[in-house]
């Protein structure tokens, strides 16, 4: 992990953005309260981007949410991150995909496809 990944989660976990349960195993995403393994490289990239959307971007948290269905052709596709218009929770501003660091230009193209109509 990068020092500004760790940075990051250091950050986010000393402010109670997140916090790691299980030995580290798992990350629990306060104000969505959502868990997710953290052994998953993705979640390490998710994680990041999460709290650095909060402190660097100062979006607010009460307008972030994690796993998200998104409006297509099929019903089971889920946003990584959405920071929303509204605390509701009703307009999306910004639709985030995480992928592990290092992907293949394979993966990224499909990465970039995901969201094509």
């Amino acid at each position: 992990m990068s020092n500004n990944q760790t940075d990051f989660l250091h950050i986010g976990e000393q402010k109670g953005y997140i916090e790691f349960l299980n030995e580290g195993t798992t990350i629990h995403y306060i104000v969505p309260d959502k868990k997710y393994r953290f052994t998953d490289p993705e979640e390490k990239v998710r994680a990041r981007f999460y709290v650095e959307l909060i402190e660097h971007f100062q979006y607010s948290q009460n307008r972030i949410d994690l796993e998200v269905r998104v409006p297509r052709r099929t019903p089971s596709d889920l946003a990584d991150i959405v920071v929303f218009q509204d605390d509701e929770k009703k307009n999306p501003f910004i639709v985030i995909e995480c992928k592990k660091d290092e992907i293949s230009e394979a993966e990224f193209t499909q990465a970039i496809g995901f969201w094509e109509l």
